[in-house]
């Protein structure tokens, strides 16, 4: 047989990963699916490229946004079920979706090193103790940047719509909403919370009290988003704000809570 540049035998055993992969894939359809495949090839791709080391972190949300997964679950059921498989091990489990799970090729045969160019092969005989500093440094700076940028996008829409947020009633009643929002299971992202504001502001015409009584009627009936006021809601609001006028303020009270 010809012998192989060292490049060509390091293609040999990436292509017997992918053999193994669709030879899986012809006898389990029914359990593959396109995210399954190709998480399992953007990790064959990160392994690659950290020189086969035995074991290294994958970043989730790296992962998710490269390959265009929009679920946190679907992304965990995937990378679980890879494991179930046996094509890979996940020696440790990420503690929240902002930073990285430590995995490990089951397939890979660390045994055929040959395989592997001089570079690989040093790096896959480094010690496992200075991996996994390396991968706990990557790690801690990964999830530094992501809270900086969490809290910079949480401040940002307050920064927008500080002319509502200067009222501390209406930053009550916007929190009130919000945790209104988590009770039901349906918590907002930031972005939905400017989106939410960007409409609000188109419904009460940048009007504090109104934009206060719109959270607070979806507040009060569960509703996941914000509407025009009902008319009774209006009619109380509308005589409010004509307090000062001449009349019998009573009566007009009185009738607007008969309506009510």
């Amino acid at each position: 047989m010809m012998n192989l540049t060292k490049m060509e035998k390091e293609k040999t055993s990436i292509y017997i990963l992918i053999k193994d992969w669709f030879d899986w894939c012809k006898h389990n359809r029914e359990k593959n699916n396109p995210t399954l495949t190709a998480l399992y090839f953007w990790i064959v791709e990160k392994c690659n490229s950290l020189g086969w080391v035995n074991s290294f972190g994958l970043p989730t949300d790296e992962a998710m946004h490269i390959l265009g997964i929009g679920s946190y679950n679907t992304y965990k059921k995937n990378l679980l079920l890879l494991q179930d498989i046996g094509f890979i091990n996940i020696v440790e489990f990420s503690k929240n979706q902002y930073t990285s799970n430590i995995i490990a090729l089951s397939k890979f045969n660390k045994a055929d090193a040959k395989h592997l160019t001089k570079q690989m092969q040093s790096k896959s005989k480094a010690p496992d103790k200075v991996a996994s500093k390396q991968i706990e440094y990557n790690n801690t700076i990964n999830t530094k940047k992501t809270i900086n940028t969490i809290k910079t996008n949480k401040n940002k829409y307050k920064e927008r719509f500080s002319f509502l947020f200067s009222h501390s009633e209406f930053e009550q009643s916007f929190n009130d909403f919000v945790e209104m929002r988590k009770s039901i299971k349906s918590t907002m992202t930031e972005r939905a919370k400017e989106l939410l504001l960007i409409k609000l502001c188109d419904l009460s015409k940048k009007d504090v009290q109104i934009s206060i009584n719109i959270l607070n009627q979806s507040t009060l009936n569960n509703w996941k988003g914000i509407f025009s006021l009902k008319n009774d809601s209006e009619k109380l609001y509308n005589y409010g704000k004509s307090n000062n006028s001449t009349g019998n303020k009573n009566d007009e009270l009185i009738k607007a809570l008969e309506e009510w």
